[in-house]
């Protein structure tokens, strides 16, 4: 990806030419379905997932992996794959599966 930034027309085939975007975002996409719906409060005072939370449940270790993927992707490509991806997680991910389970 750090060299799609340095040569654009390689940021422009990757970009227009292959399913790297589809891909990433399906796939998180894929390991937010594997996460559990509901979690196990073990104490009253619960507010927020610690780091320890997430290496308990390893589905949302998968999960937060892949995003952070995801994001150095984002922080490291062309800017043409940037967009795309961007374009493609907010179409294909926060408003299809991210939007309905907010609003449950």
């Amino acid at each position: 990806m750090a060299l799609s930034k340095k040569n654009a027309n390689i940021g422009t085939y990757i970009a227009k030419y292959s399913s790297m975007c589809p891909l990433l975002v399906t796939g998180l996409g894929g390991l937010y379905s594997r996460l559990p719906s509901s979690l196990e409060i073990s104490t009253i005072d619960w507010y927020r997932i610690t780091p320890d939370d997430v290496t308990d449940i390893p589905e949302l270790t998968l999960f937060m992996n892949s995003l952070e993927f995801c994001n150095a992707v984002i922080q490291v490509a062309h800017d043409e794959i940037r967009y795309q991806l961007l374009d493609f997680l907010y179409q294909g991910f926060i408003v299809p599966v991210l939007g309905p389970a907010i609003l449950q």
